[in-house]
C-alpha cells in the first residue's frame, strides 16, 4: 500500500499538522505501508521532524507575492492558480497512483481535493475547521456539534466520517496517575510558533511561584516567537528547564503532574493520556473549541490576567484538577482513531481488489 501525506509546516502554520501526521505514518509504517511526505516550502527547520524511512517530496515553492502573501495566513484558503501549481507537479512526479493521499492543511480546500484523484485513488481529509470537502475519508476530531456541519458539507457520497474527541489521533492511553512529589512538576508548551507571543509572558508569571513546591519544564523550539528572550530569561529562573527539540511525552508524561498547552494537537494527547490540562487560546477560532471544551468539564481555564497567579495556585493545589475521571475519559477516549482508519483502508482495498477481479 503507498500512502502520501499532503502537509505543511512553517513559522506561520507551525508544526500540528505536521506531527500528527507523522503519528499516522508510523502507524501505516508498521503495516507495511510504503509513506511519502509531500510538501511546499518546508523550511530547514522543519525537514528534520521526517523520519528518513520516509520519502520526502519537494514541491517547488514558486508563489508570487500576492500568492506570497496568502500564504502568510494559513486560515486562508489558496487561489485556483496555486492549487493547479501543486497538482501538476504531484501528477508529473507520481507516476503510478497512490493508495490513499491523507490531506491535513487548511488552505486546501474540496477543489484540491477533486485534483487530487489525478495521481491517488482515495483520500482522506483531517480538518479542524468545517470546510466543504471532496473525500473518501473525513476525520475531524474538535469537540464539534453536528449542526456544525451543513448538507452541502460532503461534497462526495457514502464519505466516512470520524467526527468527534474519540477520533483524536494518538495512540495514548489512559496513564494519569496522582503521585505525591515533594515538588509538583508542570510541563508547559504553546507549540512550536506562538504566534501571539503568550509563552514568555507566562513563564515571567510563573517565575514568581514558590521554587521549593513547583518545578516548571517548557518546550521553546527555535522556531518560536522571543526564543531567545525566553532561554536567556530562563537562565536566571532555577526552576523552570527550557527543552528546545521535541521530546518523548510518552516516556516523560509520567513524571509530570500538571499539564498546560495551547488549543493544538498537545492538548488533545494530554487529554488522552488522562491529563485535565490548563488550555490558553491563542485566537478566535480556538476559543470557540476552549469553550466546546469547557462544556465537557475536561479542561481547566484561566485569564491571562493580574489574579492569573493566584488562580493558578489555588487549581495546583486541589487535586480533582490534576486529571480527567475515568467514567469522563471513557465517555470521550475510548476509540482508537487509527485503528478505526485502519479498517476502512482494509475494507476499500478488498472492494477495490474485487472490482478488478470482475473487470478482469
Amino acid at each position: 500500500m503507498r500512502v502520501g501525506f499532503r502537509v505543511d509546516a512553517s513559522e506561520n502554520i507551525g508544526s500540528g499538522h505536521l506531527f500528527r501526521c507523522i503519528k499516522i505514518a508510523n502507524f501505516l509504517f508498521k503495516k507495511n505501508a510504503k509513506v511519502y511526505f509531500l510538501t511546499n516550502g518546508l523550511s530547514k527547520k522543519f525537514y528534520k521532524f521526517i523520519p528518513q524511512k520516509f520519502i520526502l517530496f519537494k514541491i517547488p515553492f514558486n508563489f508570487n507575492q500576492i500568492e506570497h502573501k496568502i500564504l502568510k495566513n494559513h486560515f486562508k484558503v489558496w487561489k485556483d492558480n496555486m492549487i493547479s501549481k501543486d497538482i501538476d507537479y504531484l501528477s508529473k512526479k507520481i507516476t503510478r497512483k497512490l493508495d490513499w493521499l491523507i490531506i491535513d492543511h487548511y488552505g486546501l480546500d474540496y477543489r484540491y481535493h477533486k485534483k487530487s484523484y489525478n495521481f491517488t485513488k482515495n483520500i482522506m481529509v483531517i480538518d479542524d475547521l468545517n470546510r466543504k470537502n471532496f473525500c473518501d475519508v473525513y476525520l475531524n476530531y474538535q469537540p464539534y456539534y453536528k449542526s456544525f456541519f451543513g448538507n452541502n458539507f460532503f461534497l462526495k457520497k457514502k464519505t466516512n466520517k470520524l467526527i468527534g474527541l474519540k477520533y483524536n489521533i494518538s495512540d495514548y492511553s489512559y496513564e494519569y496517575v496522582i503521585k505525591n512529589n515533594p515538588k509538583k512538576n508542570i510541563y508547559l508548551s504553546m507549540g512550536a510558533v506562538d504566534k501571539n507571543k503568550k509563552l514568555l509572558d507566562i513563564i515571567r508569571k510563573l517565575s514568581f511561584f514558590n521554587k521549593s513546591k513547583f518545578n516548571f519544564y517548557v518546550y521553546s523550539p527555535p522556531t518560536i516567537k522571543n526564543f531567545n528572550l525566553i532561554v536567556n530569561f530562563c537562565k536566571n529562573v532555577k526552576n523552570i528547564k527550557i527543552f528546545k527539540n521535541p521530546i518523548n511525552l510518552k516516556k516523560f508524561y509520567p513524571k509530570i503532574d500538571f499539564a498546560v498547552s495551547s488549543i493544538s494537537s498537545t492538548l488533545y494527547e494530554q487529554l488522552k493520556y488522562g491529563f485535565k490540562p490548563l488550555a490558553i487560546y491563542q485566537n478566535l477560532y480556538q476559543k470557540k473549541i476552549l469553550k466546546l471544551l469547557l462544556k465537557k468539564k475536561i479542561i481547566n481555564y484561566i485569564e491571562l490576567d493580574k489574579y492569573f497567579f493566584i488562580n493558578l495556585n489555588n487549581l495546583l493545589l486541589e487535586k480533582k484538577n490534576y486529571y480527567l475521571k475515568k467514567k469522563t475519559y471513557n465517555k470521550y477516549f475510548r476509540t482508537s482513531c487509527l485503528k478505526e482508519f485502519y479498517k476502512i483502508i482494509l475494507k476499500k482495498q478488498i472492494h477495490s481488489d474485487n472490482n478488478l477481479k470482475k473487470d478482469n
